[in-house]
């Protein structure tokens, strides 16, 4: 029985720069999601190899994500002819290709567009369906490369659909040319069902941070709005997940602001402990900022803060207000305004009534809109749609 299922399901490439990173959960569970089809992965590191297994077939390529100035001066030179400087070259391509006479796909899904104009080459010689699948920076701080920006809006009309994660991306596409059935705005999501609100009741107001923690994310902006809010909700706390390079600044700046005893540091933590620690909480903090470096994508946390039924404060940036709907199920706040932050925290942290009410609207609204099951079954829809 197996073998007739597996027979009757499309072989598709799933490309990916990173297999298994913390910060991209999404790209396994889409796999596992994908009941119709059979996946071929393709990375160019795999971080955990072991559970990567219950995936399907991984192939890592032996090669430089980011090349050397030499490989990539001559892989400039020698695409300058089709317009798309980045596509595989050499041993690369060469490797992709007997991989293709091996396990050849019915279509290509390629996460990021960086990976997306690398497969674009195999994809026009076999004459395969190349799906892309942007998500944040491939729309932001990378447009600052002019090799990848003329590769990107010279080779988007070869791409068969586009995938994006927010309306300011679709936004992006409909403005450089694409037509409006070539993009479809699919979220990423997460798995609601293993998100569950915490029914215990509790004095202690605990606002909460799952972030990489990089200027752009604006972690330092929510701990100044939270000693704002400290004079008016004495008994909250501040717990923060994650790791990055701003990490002792941001210690610092709690120091210097006399809140560190209520601030807590908890480093980078694996799923589990991130539920957990959601559900013991109160209310979500996300301020996102829009640099040249970046702009937030769709904000993944922010689904499962939701899923877990707690109100979030944001910021009105990215795709963040597809999923926040301000006085709604939280409160959208200007960029780098932290006295506006600090209202609606402290509006939230004094009124238990209005948390609830919000946070069971963003758990429905979670659950209804953004289930890794419903959006993976919605592009696997579109990878059969672009074969067929």
């Amino acid at each position: 029985m197996d073998l007739i299922q597996a027979k009757n399901k499309i072989p598709i490439w799933v490309a990916c720069p990173r297999l298994g990173a913390s910060s991209e959960p999404w790209i396994s569970r889409q796999i596992l999601n994908f009941s119709r089809s059979t996946s071929t992965i393709i990375c160019w590191k795999d971080l955990n190899p072991h559970k990567s297994v219950e995936l399907g077939e991984v192939h890592t390529l032996p090669f430089r994500l980011i090349p050397n100035r030499f490989t990539r001066w001559y892989t400039y030179l020698h695409n300058s002819l089709n317009g798309n400087f980045l596509g595989s070259i050499g041993r690369e391509k060469n490797m992709l290709i007997d991989l293709y006479e091996q396990r050849p796909p019915a279509a290509i899904l390629c996460h990021f567009g960086h990976i997306a104009l690398r497969l674009l080459p195999i994809a026009d010689h076999k004459k395969i369906p190349l799906i892309v699948h942007f998500h944040g920076l491939d729309l932001s701080s990378m447009l600052r490369n002019k090799w990848y920006r003329r590769s990107l809006l010279s080779s988007l009309n070869r791409f068969t659909n586009i995938v994006v994660v927010g309306s300011h991306q679709r936004q992006w596409m409909l403005e450089n040319g694409l037509s409006k059935d070539r993009v479809h705005l699919i979220p990423c999501g997460v798995p609601t069902s293993e998100f569950k609100p915490n029914s215990s009741k509790s004095t202690n107001v605990r606002f909460i941070c799952v972030s990489r923690l990089v200027p752009w994310k604006g972690i330092d902006y929510s701990i100044r709005a939270f000693a704002i809010t400290k004079q008016s909700v004495p008994n909250a706390k501040l717990i923060i997940i994650g790791k990055g390079n701003s990490q002792q600044e941001l210690i610092k700046l709690s120091q210097n602001l006399g809140i560190e005893s209520d601030v807590e540091f908890i480093g980078a933590q694996p799923p589990d402990r991130v539920k957990k620690e959601l559900q013991s909480s109160t209310i979500f903090l996300q301020h996102s900022l829009t640099t040249s470096a970046a702009r937030e994508g769709f904000g993944v946390s922010i689904t499962e803060a939701s899923a877990t039924g707690l109100p979030v404060v944001a910021t009105h940036c990215g795709g963040i207000p597809d999923q926040i709907t301000d006085g709604e199920n939280g409160f959208l706040v200007p960029e780098r305004d932290t006295n506006a932050m600090a209202k609606a925290m402290i509006k939230l942290g004094k009124d238990d009534v209005l948390r609830k009410r919000m946070g069971d609207l963003g758990r429905r609204r979670a659950i209804e809109l953004f289930d890794t099951n419903i959006l993976s079954n919605k592009l696997e829809e579109l990878l059969i749609n672009s074969v067929t």
